[in-house]
């Protein structure tokens, strides 16, 4: 596929990645990752993104529908284990439908596998600032409609600046959150043998290697030795240096001002009215 031209992605924070799995199923146009919580007894969640080809192009009916059959199959392998959620961009309305081909492939897909979804108004400006349509949409099952939260479309972000609105899901899934144990950090402090004294180094190795068992008859009379002339080594060395001293980090430097804060604000809203 060209670049610039297709493609979609799923991104999620770090600390959830001991729950997702990505899955084999799908193409460029079509992601899937598989969420396990396991809380509650809930089944798995199956998120889909998907970007389904746009019209114009000579075989956007055949691409079309490939990527269709394509979701009729993960829709056939995943909807008796899994709640299933898709969302992205469908280039065709699945609110009111049509007599093309397009609008009836996508149909049949919505109701063999009973899917619903909301109507959010254009969710595509065209860039010569007139057309709009609503091509962007969440589909989902009825039985979890219920867990459907919200799903709204965000006009009003100054920063956005592509011909799409984003939309939001919002959406109620029980799954159990892994505690990781509080591991507390110690630095390491380094010595500085410039500064170690070391003649009590020296007397302290002196008179605790005195008492070293030196009469070593197997190899566990061995083994014992070098572990207590590591121990005498180590308090050699603990005993002599000097104190370190732990130092604090630094704040660090508070650039953004509340002055700049608003001047960028002010940038991207006379952006947006200028777009």
């Amino acid at each position: 596929m060209p670049r610039g031209h297709g493609g979609v992605a799923i991104m999620w924070k770090k600390q959830l990645d001991s729950y997702i799995t990505q899955l084999p199923d799908g193409k460029e146009r079509i992601q899937c990752i598989e969420f396990k919580g396991g809380g509650g007894g809930a089944e798995p969640l199956l998120i889909i993104s998907v970007y389904l080809p746009c019209k114009g192009s000579s075989d956007s009916i055949e691409e079309f529908q490939e990527c269709i059959d394509l979701l009729h199959e993960i829709y056939s392998k995943f909807k008796d284990t899994h709640i299933i959620l898709l969302g992205g961009d469908l280039n065709e309305n699945a609110n009111q439908f049509s007599n093309s081909k397009r609008s009836k492939h996508l149909q049949e897909l919505m109701k063999e596998h009973n899917l619903l979804t909301k109507d959010l108004g254009p969710t595509f400006i065209h860039p010569n600032g007139c057309d709009s349509t609503c091509i962007d949409f969440f589909l989902y099952s009825e039985n979890f409609s219920r867990s459907i939260v919200k799903i709204i479309k965000l006009e009003n972000i100054p920063g956005n600046i592509s011909d799409h609105y984003p939309i939001v899901a919002s959406i109620k899934y029980d799954y159990c959150v892994h505690n990781k144990p509080n591991k507390r950090v110690c630095p390491t402090l380094k010595i500085n043998w410039d500064k170690v004294d070391l003649e009590k180094y020296n007397s302290t190795i002196e008179s605790d290697i005195l008492e070293l068992n030196k009469n070593l008859q197997s190899t566990q009379d061995i083994e014992l030795a070098y572990i207590d002339l590591n121990q005498i080594l180590s308090k050699a060395a603990s005993t002599s240096r000097p104190t370190g001293r732990i130092r604090k980090k630094k704040p660090k430097l508070q650039v953004m001002t509340p002055e700049i804060r608003k001047a960028i604000t002010d940038k991207k809203n006379a952006y947006y009215d200028w777009k």
